[in-house]
């Protein structure tokens, strides 16, 4: 644990460190000294509470699958998660880093890989349809902006692709078992890992099972769950 904490801080000294090189001390106080306190408050009690809820989704998806750890666990996979997003490009890192977090504290990889694609599902669909619905208000608006609205138009249509493609993939086996028996993605991984390339592929396999039951023992026995989640 006091490992874990002195690579924490680390980290995050190393980020402060960057931004004061990059932007300039002066740049950064001159900043902060404009900035309306209220405003800095209430982004702490948000980004506080953004921590916490997501802590909670994975401390009720990880207790329904009869993985029970402390609370603080769940509240350093939210922290580090949200921080490997913020520093990987395109957020690519938060979500593995948040399954290999849960699987390093003895959480199985089949359950942890349902746990975070879960909550990713959550919340993308909520930010689908809190999309579409200021799509539907600012219709009018969008459409009538020279350019950019055509744009906006063509991204939303793509998004909303995109989002049924990825659900898609995410709970279909078949697509799952076909990504990752793809020799660019196992032979890469058999290297990293110093594995035969076959050995890698039925493993993977084992891993997406235990994935995809994961999946549909938590929806069969408990869909309260799921709903708690997306609501959270």
């Amino acid at each position: 644990m006091k490992a874990r904490l002195i690579w924490t801080i680390f980290l995050g000294l190393g980020v402060i460190v960057l931004l004061f090189s990059v932007i300039g001390s002066k740049e950064i106080f001159a900043t902060l000294k404009n900035v309306n306190p209220l405003v800095i408050l209430l982004l702490g009690i948000t980004v506080f509470t953004i921590t916490l809820l997501d802590s909670t989704r994975t401390y009720i998806l990880s207790k329904s699958l009869g993985a029970r750890l402390p609370f603080k666990v769940y509240l350093e996979n939210t922290i580090m998660g949200f921080y490997f997003s913020a520093v990987t490009p395109f957020a690519a890192g938060g979500q593995p880093f948040q399954i290999y977090h849960l699987v390093k504290n003895s959480v199985e990889l089949g359950k942890a890989s349902m746990i975070v694609a879960a909550k990713f599902i959550s919340s993308f669909t909520s930010a689908v349809l809190l999309g579409i619905l200021a799509f539907i208000f600012l219709f009018e608006e969008i459409k009538g902006i020279r350019l950019i609205g055509p744009i906006i138009l063509v991204g939303v249509f793509a998004t909303l692709a995109f989002y049924f493609l990825f659900i898609t993939f995410l709970l279909n086996r078949k697509w799952i078992e076909s990504f990752f028996s793809l020799k660019i993605v196992t032979v890469p991984i058999a290297f990293v890992l110093r594995k035969d390339a076959d050995v890698v592929r039925d493993s993977v396999k084992d891993k997406v099972e235990n994935y995809m039951n994961a999946f549909e023992t938590l929806w069969k026995s408990s869909k309260k769950v799921f709903f708690t989640i997306f609501i959270l």
